[in-house]
Order: C-alpha cells, then sequence, then structure tokens
C-alpha cells in the first residue's frame, strides 16, 4: 500500500514559529523605529550645518567683492539664501534657506536657518542651537511648504 510520508512541518509547528516570529517583530519594531527617526534627524542635522557652512562662504565671498546675489537683502542688514543660491538644490528633497542678521556695531552677524526635509523641519534656529538639537525635540517640528521658502526669500520658483 502507500506509505505515508512525514517530511513535512504540521500547521501547529508552522503557526508557533509565525506567532514567535510575530512576537520578535512586536519587540523589536519600537527600536528599529527610533533608530531610523535618530538617522533622519542627524541627516537633517549635517545637511544644515553644511548649509551654514556655504552661506557663510557665499556670504564672505560677496561682501569681499562687494557683489551681492540679486533678492538677498530682505531688510536693512538682513540677507536671505535659499538652497539653490547656494548651489545646493539638487541634494534630495530638503528645501529651505538661511537668513544672516547683520551686526551693524561690529559684532558677531546671526545666520539662522529653516531648512525641511519633508519629514521634519528646523525653523529659525542658529548653528549652536541645531547642534543641540535631537529627535523628538520642539525644535524638529513638521515640515513647511515650499512656497513659504520661496517667498521668505522673494524668489520666484521658476
Amino acid at each position: 500500500m502507500f506509505k505515508l510520508n512525514k517530511k513535512g512541518f504540521t500547521l501547529v509547528e508552522l503557526l508557533a514559529v509565525i506567532v514567535v516570529l510575530a512576537i520578535i517583530i512586536i519587540i523589536a519594531m519600537p527600536n528599529v523605529l527610533r533608530a531610523m527617526n535618530n538617522a533622519r534627524t542627524n541627516s537633517l542635522k549635517v545637511y544644515a550645518q553644511k548649509v551654514f557652512t556655504q552661506a557663510q562662504a557665499q556670504y564672505n565671498m560677496e561682501s569681499l567683492s562687494d557683489s551681492f546675489t540679486d533678492g538677498t537683502l530682505l531688510v536693512s542688514g538682513v540677507r536671505c539664501y535659499n538652497l539653490q543660491q547656494l548651489q545646493m538644490e539638487a541634494t534630495g528633497s530638503y528645501r529651505g534657506y538661511v537668513t544672516i542678521e547683520l551686526n551693524q556695531t561690529g559684532g558677531t552677524d546671526v545666520y539662522k536657518i529653516w531648512l525641511s526635509d519633508g519629514n521634519a523641519s528646523i525653523r529659525g534656529a542658529t548653528s549652536n542651537e541645531v547642534d543641540k538639537l535631537k529627535a523628538g525635540d520642539a525644535g524638529f517640528k513638521t515640515p513647511f511648504a515650499v512656497s513659504a521658502v520661496t517667498s521668505a526669500c522673494n524668489i520666484s520658483t521658476t
């Protein structure tokens, strides 16, 4: 007659494996999500520091040659550079701008950044404040609209 082939797994064994895997996923998921959020936060911070550096270089170059980019003067004593003016527009989903509040009395100029990556944003933070931000801090807000970026620097989107 026929011999029964006993080389497989029973339904109970398969269900037990699925339950164990589900428990592992439930335990590991918060840690994975936290690590992903920290990575996004750190990426935004690193990019913000690059933007600060580029804005400082751009401003210094323009002030030495006395040839400022059109549209960068917002009001007296405040300059504004968006990522396009800083030649940084082709990097991922980042949108933003830097304002420079010029100290007329010979003190230090104040650089502030507004930067969004589609997941979070930094609004009006100085370089030192960006360094101190951590994931979940109030400094990391929901993303802002690109129209807010372009209107802040008085720059067309075309």
